[in-house]
């Protein structure tokens, strides 16, 4: 029984991930679109990045910025994590600092839809935990019938 609520909360989980990065993906998208056609100080430099390893989810925003070294090289990406306070959502002026004026409208819509899937991953991955105390439990506790029975 526990078992087939683990597999179809890790089924979510995934479904979870896929939605955020499809999400993710839509702004890359409008990002590189808009960029495309913009002088170089007006370039939009917030983006949004999902990673998933195993059942660990990270749903974050990330402002980037190019340093370019004295000696004349090739310039290096510096990124910075963009704090997002307590809760699941980004604040609006969080991502209004980060951003261009021209890219932040874009974010906070793409921010909405992000911190609904960060709270349903949370929930899910509790559940998760629940599911699997619960199965422990029940297995001690057949242990434990079960060797009394035998004494």
């Amino acid at each position: 029984m526990y078992s087939e609520v683990e597999e179809t909360l890790k089924k979510r989980l995934g479904e979870l991930v896929e939605e955020a990065k499809q999400v993710a993906q839509k702004h890359w998208e409008y990002h590189l679109s808009e960029n495309a056609n913009r002088e170089p100080s007006e370039k939009g430099r917030l983006n949004v990045y999902v990673r998933c390893k195993g059942e660990t989810v990270e749903i974050y925003w990330a402002k980037y910025r190019f340093i370019k070294p004295l000696d004349g090289g090739r310039s290096r990406i510096r990124s910075s994590y963009l704090k997002r306070g307590r809760g699941h959502w980004y604040m609006d002026s969080t991502l209004t600092r980060a951003g261009k004026a021209w890219e932040v409208a874009k974010a906070i819509e793409v921010e909405k839809e992000l911190g609904g899937i960060r709270a349903e991953v949370q929930s899910v991955k509790k559940a998760l935990r629940y599911v699997r105390d619960a199965s422990k439990r029940g297995n001690e506790r057949m242990v434990v019938a079960s060797k009394q029975e035998a004494a």
